[in-house]
């Protein structure tokens, strides 16, 4: 694969991921956090599925922006829970330790996904990490509660779609 059709792929990723990340305070005012986790790994996991699977670029390139809906609310949602769950004067060692796990993995992955490249197929990135979805879902049913924090809230559409482009 060519180096501009990988850069549309992570350019797909990350532009999917600014804009969906914006909505996420929407998605936990209307939906249960615990169902919410679930549901986006869910769709992460068909993601990388249909990554595994792909027959030609536009499929791999529609099923890595399905990968980017459902990381993009795992991300925020991660974030937002930690503030809630966290005393303040906890905040900074909590969201310390979780940018820390956040920071490692820009350094931890190409690595890993060289390795698999090497001895394998490039296909076997998304079996692996769909493997690992698959696993933190069912911790996630056993672990994962509700905060019971429901609000009204209207989304805005056209706020999401410009600060969305701008965080890309």
């Amino acid at each position: 694969m060519p180096a501009s059709l990988a850069q549309w792929l992570t350019s797909a990723y990350v532009l999917t991921m600014g804009i969906v990340a914006i909505s996420t305070p929407y998605l936990i005012g209307k939906y249960d956090i615990r169902n919410l986790f679930i549901n986006c790994l869910s769709i992460f996991i068909v993601g990388c599925i249909i990554s595994y699977f792909s027959p030609n670029f536009f499929i791999l390139l529609l099923s890595r922006v399905l990968e980017a809906v459902g990381a993009g609310v795992i991300f925020t949602l991660t974030l937002i829970v930690m503030v809630y769950i966290f005393t303040k004067n906890s905040h900074a060692k909590a969201l310390g330790y979780l940018g820390l796990v956040i920071g490692l993995a820009p350094c931890i992955g190409p690595t890993l996904a060289g390795y698999i490249v090497d001895y394998s197929s490039w296909r076997k990135i998304f079996l692996l990490l769909a493997f690992i979805c698959l696993i933190v879902i069912v911790l996630a049913n056993k672990y994962v509660y509700n905060l019971n924090k429901k609000y009204s809230v209207r989304m805005d559409f056209t706020s999401v779609l410009s600060l969305g482009f701008s965080v890309y």
